[in-house]
C-alpha cells in the first residue's frame, strides 16, 4: 500500500509542476504583448499540451499501480 500512495503523490507533484511550467509559459506570452490574434492560439496549444502530459502521467501511474498489485514491484531489476 506505502508503494501505491508514493506512486499518486509523485504523480501530483509532476502534475503540479507541469501546471506551474504552463502558467509560467501563459504569463510570459502575455506579458510580452504577443499579437492579438496570436494568444488564444498560443492558449490552445498550450492547453492541449498540458491535458496530454496529465494524461500520459495518469496512464503511468495506473500502469505502474496495476503493476505493484500484480505483484512485479521492482521490474526494473530484470534489464
Amino acid at each position: 500500500m506505502k508503494k501505491i500512495i508514493i506512486t499518486i503523490f509523485i504523480t501530483l507533484i509532476f502534475i503540479i509542476i507541469a501546471g506551474l511550467y504552463a502558467i509560467g509559459i501563459l504569463y510570459s506570452v502575455v506579458e510580452e504583448g504577443a499579437p492579438g490574434f496570436l494568444i488564444p492560439l498560443g492558449v490552445g496549444i498550450l492547453a492541449i499540451v498540458f491535458i496530454s502530459i496529465i494524461g500520459i502521467l495518469i496512464y503511468t501511474m495506473y500502469d505502474r499501480i496495476k503493476e505493484i498489485r500484480g505483484g512485479d514491484e521492482n521490474d526494473i531489476s530484470k534489464y
